[in-house]
């Protein structure tokens, strides 16, 4: 009798729950602004002031490419200190292992690795246009 019963109040308890979702009652239809705030829709009365208030309050929009040079400028910065940074790592391990022969071949490779993060910080920032 137990089985019959649970599968029916999970029957129950689905049927409630679309049944309470489908009578709820409908709120008036807002619109969040670009600074998060509820604004009600255009077909409510004074939505066009509203709408011409926010429209004198709010930035133009910035060049698409004045956004992309900005992101590149900030890709490469970002680039540079990851790259000082494993050059400051590759040099501690240098001061110390250079002395122990069995990390002869690792010190080389992090003098030829920071060689190469130096030349690629170069050629990153010759790239760089100057900023005023």
């Amino acid at each position: 009798m137990a089985l019959i019963q649970r599968p029916m109040f999970v029957a129950f308890v689905i049927f409630a729950s679309l049944a309470g979702c489908a009578t709820a009652p409908e709120s008036p239809a807002r619109s969040p602004d670009s600074r998060g705030v509820d604004h009600p829709s255009a077909s409510s009365p004074g939505a066009s002031r509203q709408r011409d208030a926010n429209a004198a309050a709010s930035p133009k929009p910035a060049h698409p490419q004045a956004d992309d040079a900005y992101a590149d400028e900030l890709a490469i910065d970002s680039q540079v200190a990851e790259l000082r940074r494993a050059i400051v790592l590759y040099r501690q391990f240098i001061e110390r292992a250079e002395h122990d022969s069995q990390y002869a071949e690792a010190v080389q490779r992090s003098r030829e690795r920071i060689e190469d993060a130096q030349a690629t910080i170069d050629f990153l920032l010759a790239g760089q246009s100057p900023t005023p």
